[in-house]
């Protein structure tokens, strides 16, 4: 009987934890910083559909930013685009190719798509393109996030299978 009642202190003290903020996780959004060190942009690995048409209709996305100097996500007070091109394009190339489809944030707009994951905070939003569908089964996503003057600053880019069969 006491090893029962051993694990269920253990239980009832994990429990108490939650939430006790004891390993830096913030309960709260991050304070906003305008330069960032590195993003973490993520993409669930379909496509969604959103209506009963066929075909897919977006993509879901979260995204997070870095400084050195802190492991955890820090919020923004930039503009931030996300950026759908037609097949694969590499880092090097986000900049002077052209996309297909760009979803735009402004600073303002940010702080109603900050979620919490895991106890770490970032950005999620689903990026839906409406009547204009990629026509490859191929693209790559990349966010642009643009300091307050201060040249932008890209995302390494993912590479989305989004073939229908």
């Amino acid at each position: 009987m006491t090893i029962v009642r051993s694990i269920l202190a253990m239980f009832l003290a994990c429990i108490g934890m939650v939430g006790c903020n004891r390993d830096g996780i913030r309960a709260k959004p991050p304070k906003t910083v305008a330069y960032v060190d590195a993003i973490l942009l993520e993409v669930a690995s379909a496509p969604f559909v959103a209506d009963d048409e066929p075909g897919p209709d977006g993509l879901q996305v979260r995204i997070s930013f870095y400084l050195n100097d802190q492991p955890l996500p820090v919020a923004v007070t930039g503009s931030l685009e996300f950026l759908l091109y037609e097949g694969r394009i590499s880092r090097g190339r986000l900049v002077e190719a052209r996309p297909c489809y760009v979803w735009k944030f402004a600073p303002g707009d940010l702080e109603r798509y900050a979620v919490r994951n895991h106890g770490l905070w970032g950005y999620g939003m689903a990026l839906l393109w409406g009547d204009k569908a990629p026509l490859s089964d191929t693209v790559t996503l990349g966010a642009r996030y643009q300091p307050p003057d201060a040249a932008p600053m890209y995302s390494r880019p993912v590479l989305l299978s989004i073939r229908q069969d």
